[in-house]
């Protein structure tokens, strides 16, 4: 899936804005690159594309701060807003889409485009539209379809003929906000019981029957030496739990194995000299092995540059996020500039036919770009950091 253009119409500070992704080819870029100083919109651009194809992905999420109301969502002056975005996707995509619903519960589901080109827009407020999100309509009627290949996979990996190994052929759309914030997963009981010396006595887990505050979504549950299911949103934890999964013997459909070494690829590569080894025993139990120029050290170890480059990486682990659209605010955030030129570059190496689009005020980024595209949201004055 990819976003080949975006018109806004009176969207928070937008009076009215039309961009096209595609290359001087007629081909849709991969990597967008959105350059300005604070305050000129450059997540209000990432704000209008997530709540503008919100429906295509369970994961699509606004960003937290960002009220879902006229006041906040609506230019001043204007009486409503309307954002227009053409899709493409892919045969592949299609196909994967029509397997995923034939051997799924979908049944009597109208049937998929037969081309991928697609048409979403959405309209905000809508006083004639029940839907409190504003009206969404797609264009073919029929191809509102699409989105659910990867939504009823979610519920369907255990189907014969379906399994993770599917992602790599549905996309969503990913919201990575400046607090880098979306990373959950559930660990099984077993996983529990073996990583428990990890848990804070309050730390962010919640069991499978809701227990903790605010029950499995915004839980916290105390350390009980339980071993049910439990929800959590501690990266430690949810890296942790693949290392061991990856060092297991695994179905066939399973991934966890590729997952978790091409994650320590992607991390070696960004954060080098820093390397991240295997699981290795200490007193109190498992933990993950890092090294380094001063040596071997845990994840307590971590600088809070490396803590954002693994919550990056290890959601592209977790969520499998292939031929999806991601927006990423604030791509150079707590990164040295050499940091900043590593993870701009291996971008299209994080999952197979992405499109990114990032929000930077770094002039070093700016300056770096592999191919000189960007779209200038205002002008940057200062200096570029010399190389």
């Amino acid at each position: 899936m990819k976003l080949e253009s975006i018109s806004i119409r009176d969207f928070r500070g937008i009076e009215r804005l039309d961009l096209d992704f595609r290359d001087e080819l007629g081909l849709i870029r991969d990597v967008i690159p959105i350059v300005g100083p604070n305050t000129s919109g450059k997540t209000t651009i990432l704000d209008a594309i997530t709540i503008c194809l919100r429906t295509l992905s369970r994961d699509a999420e606004i960003r937290p701060g960002l009220r879902w109301h006229p006041s906040s969502l609506v230019r001043s002056g204007a009486v409503r807003a309307e954002i227009t975005a053409n899709l493409w996707f892919s045969d592949d995509e299609i196909e994967a889409t029509r397997e995923v619903l034939a051997r799924s519960e979908a049944k009597g589901h109208m049937p998929l485009p037969s081309e991928g080109r697609v048409q979403v827009r959405w309209t905000y407020p809508r006083p004639d539209v029940p839907n409190p999100w504003g009206d969404y309509r797609w264009e073919p009627t029929e191809s509102q379809m699409l989105p659910l290949g990867r939504k009823y996979l979610g519920s369907y990996l255990h189907v014969p003929g379906l399994g993770p190994k599917l992602y790599r052929r549905l996309g969503g759309v990913f919201l990575f906000d400046q607090s880098r914030t979306g990373l959950a997963g559930w660990l099984s009981g077993a996983e529990r019981a073996q990583l428990e010396h990890l848990l804070e006595p309050e730390g962010l887990a919640g069991d499978v029957n809701g227990n903790g505050r605010g029950g499995p979504e915004f839980g916290g549950v105390p350390r009980t030496g339980g071993t049910r299911p439990f929800y959590t949103k501690d990266p430690r934890l949810l890296l942790t739990s693949l290392a061991m999964r990856a060092s297991v013997a695994q179905d066939p459909k399973a991934t966890e194995q590729e997952d978790f070494a091409q994650l320590k690829k992607l991390y070696e590569h960004v954060c080098r000299p820093h390397t991240m080894g295997e699981l290795f025993n200490t007193d109190d139990g498992l933990d993950i092995e890092f090294q380094g120029p001063q040596g071997r050290y845990s994840y307590d170890g971590l600088s809070s540059g490396q803590q954002m480059i693994l919550l990056m990486l290890l959601q592209f682990a977790t969520r499998r996020i292939h031929r999806s659209i991601v927006l990423i605010d604030e791509l150079e955030l707590h990164l040295h500039p050499l940091w900043q030129d590593r993870l701009y570059l291996a971008l299209p190496r994080l999952g197979d036919d992405n499109q990114y689009f990032f929000t930077t005020h770094s002039t070093h980024i700016r300056d770096t770009l592999s191919d000189g595209f960007c779209y200038m949201t205002g002008k940057l004055s200062e200096p570029a950091v010399m190389r």
